[in-house]
């Protein structure tokens, strides 16, 4: 307030009571209005904070139920793909057992048929040996199916060992060629092999090698119709050993390259084009490869198009010699010394009777304490062990070799 207002309002007070009295009126009035004011404004923060508090906790509820509720909006997904993947194993499982049964059904009834036509007493000689072989074939059918189930059974468990040693991929090559070959023939199927000359050496296990190899032939072979073409390259890329099979058979949809690799999964089973086979052959390619340190891929422009499988492996750069690693090789007609030990009394016997048609000096047993005994009344070199034994087991034994 400037100095001729303040003077003014101090004659007034100091001249006339009354106004001073209605002044002073006014001013408390104009304190009280303040004061409430004031008091109001603070009830109203304190409302507006008593609000605030129960908007905050109730917004972090509802972060929390959003937060539940995605979270069990990914259980109901998970959960929903896993109850749709048992589905789908179980019929898988279903199917597998449909297959087995087929697959041995078949050749046990040529073994029943063979084995009645080596029972007629007006069979010729001619005839029995037809029958012998049938007999011969089936059974290697059945051991390689069983083969192929021990082996899927192994990989799961990852109790499948390799035994490398240095291997040419041309060899291995040759020898599926050879395996494979009587179905190559019987489909009157033609085949292309590009393999270059210097040799392309692997660390691998052989027979496993040998085995994807002659799965991808007999996969290529069995899908194809006909007088089909089956081509063979390997060679060197980037230092790897690389290997491509390709045919030009019924090929595959996207959907089937997605799965190709999978087990129990065939590309079709309609009955144009079954032939067979319960679906792990390619299952088992994958696996192999990959304990080899490698990879494979199957790429195919569609139906009606045919198929290529791509192998690539490490290479081995230098033929490594361990002179301490000795092979013990035997001459054809030497006699050796043969353990047989298996606690199966009819499975021992069957394994001991070629060996009494030889010339080897042989023992057979029941358990593991008695071949221990036996092996050391003559000098012993080869042993076939089973692994559970009475006494003492297979590996036990063999630590004693």
């Amino acid at each position: 307030m400037d100095q001729s207002n303040s003077t003014a309002a101090l004659v007034v007070l100091q001249g006339d009571s009354a106004s001073t009295q209605r002044l002073t009126g006014y001013f408390s009035k104009a304190e009280l209005d303040i004061g409430w004011l004031k008091e109001a404004a603070t009830n109203t923060e304190a409302a507006r904070d008593g609000l605030r508090r129960p908007i905050r906790h109730w917004a972090a509820e509802c972060e929390q139920l959003r937060r539940a509720n995605a979270g069990l909006s990914s259980e109901i997904v998970a959960r929903r793909r896993a109850e749709g993947e048992l589905k789908e194993a179980c019929r898988r499982k279903d199917e597998l057992l449909a297959m087995v049964a087929h697959e041995l059904r078949n050749p046990l009834n040529a073994i029943q048929g063979a084995l009645e036509i080596v029972g007629h007493r007006e069979a010729n000689s001619e005839t029995l040996e037809v029958a012998r072989g049938m007999i011969g074939r089936q059974v290697r059918n059945i051991s390689r199916l069983i083969d192929d189930l021990l082996d899927v059974s192994r990989i799961t468990q990852g109790k499948l060992a390799l035994r490398k040693q240095i291997v040419s991929l041309g060899a291995a090559v040759e020898n599926a060629i050879d395996t494979c070959l009587p179905l190559i023939k019987s489909r009157q199927h033609t085949i292309e092999v590009n393999v270059r000359k210097e040799p392309i050496l692997l660390e691998a296990d052989s027979g496993r090698l040998e085995q994807v190899l002659s799965n991808l032939l007999n996969n290529a072979a069995k899908y194809m119709e006909p007088g089909g073409r089956l081509s063979i390259t390997a060679a060197i890329e980037s230092g790897q050993a690389v290997l491509r099979i390709k045919d030009a058979g019924m090929g595959m949809t996207e959907e089937t390259l997605s799965k190709v690799f999978d087990l129990f999964v065939q590309a079709d089973t309609s009955l144009e084009h079954f032939q067979g086979g319960l679906g792990i052959g390619l299952a088992l390619v994958k696996n192999l490869v990959e304990l080899h340190g490698g990879t494979v891929k199957a790429e195919s422009e569609g139906l009606g198009r045919g198929s290529e499988f791509t192998v690539r492996l490490p290479a081995w750069s230098a033929i490594v010699t361990d002179q301490r690693r000795r092979h013990a090789t035997y001459q054809q007609g030497v006699q050796m010394g043969i353990s047989v030990v298996d606690d199966k009394r009819h499975e021992t016997d069957c394994l001991v009777m070629p060996l009494k048609l030889s010339s080897h000096e042989y023992c057979a047993t029941y358990r593991g304490d008695e071949a221990l005994r036996a092996g050391s009344a003559f000098p012993l070199e080869v042993a076939l062990l089973d692994i559970g034994l009475p006494g003492r087991d297979g590996y036990q034994l063999a630590s004693h070799a």
